[in-house]
């Protein structure tokens, strides 16, 4: 089961990963620089779409073109490949372009239709990509997400959610349970507040049922990864969260607040 109902967009996702993928490219320019000697600062980027378009590498409609096979390259399925064109102007000044793409077949029949193959173009000048590492991206975004005081607990619980469907999505299996680990550790006192104020609300007549409800739901969604619960009758009273009965939902806080407090013992 995922953290969350919640799907993202491939625009939503470009938006997402934009500016992490901008500092990617800036580390990978620095780690080019030092092993082929020269300076890549100034280097235009672009990125080959098929063998006929292209377009800037890292803006948001080149993304939108290539972002299915993009999105393999972010999760580790596929390669994505570069070549660094070098071209002298005046007083004998280079200038570069490094080309990105994800099919070096298809970047040889791109640069024939163009009628010009750029000098050096072969299988041995052809750079495997390093992935980018997704790891960072998700634990900084979970830790802005928890800890954002300008919303309430329940926002920022379902903020927390909706990236972790992200990460369930992009990230790694080990990956994954790290971030899980650390999401627990980071949220814990969120949590709390929220088990707290929500046996309050179950107690008080003016509260809607409705929100108390998906609120009770998203505590079962950010904690059921980290809960190992074995024992058939505690099993049977968490999924009382999910109810529709507002008595049966505080018999699973009740039960959720104890097995946090268990679990608070092992990760500390």
């Amino acid at each position: 089961m995922t953290h969350s109902s919640f799907k993202f967009s491939d625009e939503q996702q470009i938006d997402f990963f934009l500016p992490y993928l901008s500092d990617y490219k800036h580390e990978l320019v620095s780690k080019l620089s030092d092993l082929k000697k020269e300076d890549y600062s100034d280097a235009e980027w672009h990125i080959i779409f098929d063998s006929k378009k292209s377009g800037l590498f890292l803006k948001h409609h080149s993304l939108g073109v290539v972002w299915e096979s993009f999105q393999q390259f972010l999760k580790k399925e596929a390669a994505y490949y570069g070549f660094i064109e070098e071209n002298t102007t005046g007083l004998m000044q280079k200038s570069f372009i490094i080309w990105v793409f994800s099919s070096p077949a298809m970047a040889g029949d791109y640069f024939k239709h163009q009628l010009k193959i750029p000098k050096g173009f072969n299988p041995k000048s052809i750079i495997t990509l390093p992935f980018p590492s997704l790891f960072p991206i998700f634990t900084d975004t979970v830790q802005k997400r928890i800890s954002n005081l300008t919303v309430g607990v329940p926002t920022r619980i379902q903020d927390t959610l909706e990236i972790l469907s992200l990460a369930d999505e992009f990230l790694q299996p080990d990956e994954r349970k790290k971030l899980d680990r650390y999401v627990i550790k980071k949220s814990w006192g969120t949590i709390n507040k929220e088990i707290l104020q929500l046996k309050e609300d179950h107690q008080n007549p003016t509260s809607k049922e409705k929100p108390q409800k998906r609120r009770s739901q998203n505590l079962l969604l950010i904690t059921r990864k980290y809960l190992v619960i074995k024992d058939a009758m505690d099993k049977k009273y968490i999924k009382k969260l999910l109810s529709d009965q507002a008595e049966d939902r505080l018999k699973g806080l009740k039960l959720l607040a104890k097995k946090l407090q268990d679990l608070k013992k092992t990760l500390s």
